[in-house]
């Protein structure tokens, strides 16, 4: 069953659909996808996919469908370049505004290597600005799902002890993650989105 309903974009569709280890383009550079999440809100359901660059860069790029299929490429965000926040109205990021444009809660279902357990929940918060970019809020539901947080080397950040991890990224002492949150929102993640539509193919 494909993701999409209205406004078809067949071969975005495609990369949609792919499944781990599927061959894509994005921006004109081979990658493979390495993992893959479904997200599923009300009655609206998209993807996100992991990718691995044949250059070596670990890409995240979503898969929607808002009036037409929309592929995007998110980067994480340098904090101090980011202004307001998931609970207001606007937002900025280097300078340019950005206005909430989505807020909700998903479901998802993980699967290959994505940092996620195999199902869970986020809260995000969208903002979009006139040039086309987003700007993106993300609270995972559960301990240790934030994929795109940084891994903490040496001690274990709850427990202090020496850090030997498990096979789902967490203190073999005492079970935390071991993760450090990026930003200054608390649990959120912040990420800002750029369009590709036009440049993500199967490879």
């Amino acid at each position: 069953m494909g993701f999409f309903s209205r406004k078809r974009t067949s071969a975005l569709e495609a990369v949609a659909n792919a499944p781990v280890g599927a061959r894509v383009i994005v921006e004109g550079t081979g990658a493979t996808i390495v993992g893959t999440l479904v997200f599923q809100s009300g009655g609206d359901r998209w993807v996100e996919h992991r990718l691995t660059t044949d250059d070596g860069r670990q890409v995240w790029v979503s898969i929607e469908n808002f009036d037409t299929t929309v592929a995007t490429r998110w980067d994480l965000a340098d904090p101090s370049a980011v202004t307001g926040g998931p609970d207001g109205t606007r937002s900025g990021y280097g300078g340019t505004p950005f206005t909430r444009s989505e807020t909700g809660m998903a479901s998802f279902i993980s699967k290959g290597d994505t940092g996620c357990n195999e199902n869970g929940s986020v809260d995000f918060v969208d903002f979009a600005a006139d040039d086309g970019r987003r700007l993106g809020f993300e609270r995972y539901g559960e301990i240790g799902a934030r994929r795109r947080s940084i891994a903490v080397a040496g001690n274990c950040p709850n427990c202090g002890a020496g850090l030997t991890v498990d096979p789902h990224g967490r203190c073999q002492h005492c079970g935390a993650a071991a993760t450090a949150d990026v930003g200054q929102w608390d649990d959120w993640e912040v990420s800002v989105g750029t369009d590709v539509t036009s440049a993500l193919t199967l490879g």
